[in-house]
């Protein structure tokens, strides 16, 4: 009998780590495979994905408490989080709760602290080569205006946080360049309630845009009649079965109703397996 693959866990001290927020990077590099080739068999990717999405290894929870920290603060760390940077900018543009954020370059001031310390976390040499970009300026010797900078760094943090997907209840994760337009001639305090909805914006954001990362990585569209015969399989050892047909499901969402069912969160939407 073949040995058990056995998936390292990262350390969870993070004072050992230059990174502050070293456990967001450490899930996806190390637990989620992204700097390894992954496995040639489609069986052992799913026992991988089983991993993940095991309640015992509360992979998600661990992310999205890094997440969290990230955007929101409140880490053991003491780190102050993406939110953090964009309020202290606005009280200091706006001395009032009613005064009105009218500029646009303030505007780019509040947003811009934001997205660097959710960028800088999230996307690590990615953001660094940005940085380097937009310091040294154009071909033709030029430097890049504030608003050329903002613009290329929003395009980033689009990408990241799936700007434009649905977050349920028919609501679309706004795009900071549409929040931006939106914050032309708020109040303070209306301002910091589209920065409460960003920061929620961007934690359901990112975590699907990971998953979906986690998912790509692994599979792809042909893989779907052989995922669904192991979700079957899976189901019937449950001693459960589909209501419905699942033939003309893709690959990413059976997955993410395996994903479900191993975290125990969709048992009630299958019935108990019929005995021939």
């Amino acid at each position: 009998m073949a040995e058990e693959k056995k998936i390292p866990q990262i350390d969870d001290d993070i004072g050992k780590h230059p990174d502050r927020f070293y456990n967001i990077k450490g899930l996806l590099e190390k637990e989620a495979g992204f700097k390894e080739k992954p496995p040639e068999s489609l069986e052992d990717k799913l026992k991988l994905f089983e991993y993940y999405h095991h309640p015992e290894h509360k992979f998600q929870e661990r992310f999205m408490k890094d997440l969290g920290a990230i955007v929101r603060g409140g880490h053991p760390t003491k780190e102050k989080g993406a939110k953090y940077y964009a309020l202290n900018s606005l009280y200091k543009i706006l001395g009032r709760d009613t005064d009105k954020l009218e500029r646009e370059e303030d505007i780019r001031k509040v947003l811009g602290p934001f997205m660097d310390e959710f960028l800088k976390h999230t996307t690590y040499e990615h953001w660094k080569e940005l940085e380097e970009d937009l310091k040294k300026g154009k071909s033709d010797g030029t430097l890049y205006t504030e608003e050329e900078i903002f613009k290329f760094k929003a395009a980033l943090f689009d990408r990241m946080i799936a700007a434009g997907a649905d977050k349920g209840k028919g609501q679309r994760i706004m795009s900071i360049q549409a929040l931006a337009n939106t914050l032309k001639g708020k109040q303070r305090v209306e301002v910091e309630s589209y920065l409460d909805t960003l920061s929620e914006d961007t934690i359901t954001g990112y975590s699907m845009h990971t998953q979906q990362r986690i998912m790509d990585h692994y599979f792809r569209l042909e893989d779907a009649p052989k995922i669904k015969k192991y979700f079957i399989k899976q189901l019937e050892e449950r001693n459960l079965q589909p209501k419905e047909t699942i033939a003309h499901l893709g690959h990413t969402d059976l997955l993410s109703k395996y994903g479900r069912l191993l975290g125990k969160e969709a048992e009630e939407e299958y019935l108990p397996l019929k005995k021939e």
